[in-house]
């Protein structure tokens, strides 16, 4: 099987048009590295998020995308809600291990104290 020496017409998931809007103009390879980047937890700006998630959603809203660029959308948005729900899984995990230890030095304390009368 022999590949082919150069580029497809419209390149690799490059441009895809002069008719798109110019955030999806970088095409799959765009979208797939910032799946990538949300799924394997890169540093990713506070204020770049909602541009990165406002791009995701673009690419699935429009129209003659293939459907291998809107999976990767897809994929990113999914790993970021992912990720929100296990911050959010995360903090109240903490937030109840607070409380239990709070719960356990109070009877640690009345213990002590009972054990001093």
């Amino acid at each position: 099987m022999q590949f082919p020496t150069s580029e497809p017409p419209g390149g690799l998931g490059g441009s895809r048009g002069e008719d798109h809007d110019e955030l999806l103009r970088d095409g799959i390879k765009q979208t797939r590295l910032l799946s990538r980047a949300i799924k394997l937890g890169w540093e990713i700006p506070e204020d770049l998020r909602p541009a990165i998630i406002a791009r995701l959603t673009g690419v699935l809203r429009t129209p003659g995308l293939s459907p291998r660029e809107l999976r990767s959308a897809a994929n990113g948005l999914m790993a970021t809600i992912k990720l929100e729900h296990d911050a959010l899984d995360l903090a109240m995990r903490v937030d109840e291990h607070a409380r239990l230890v709070a719960r356990l030095e109070a009877v640690e304390g009345k213990l002590q104290a009972d054990q001093d009368k």
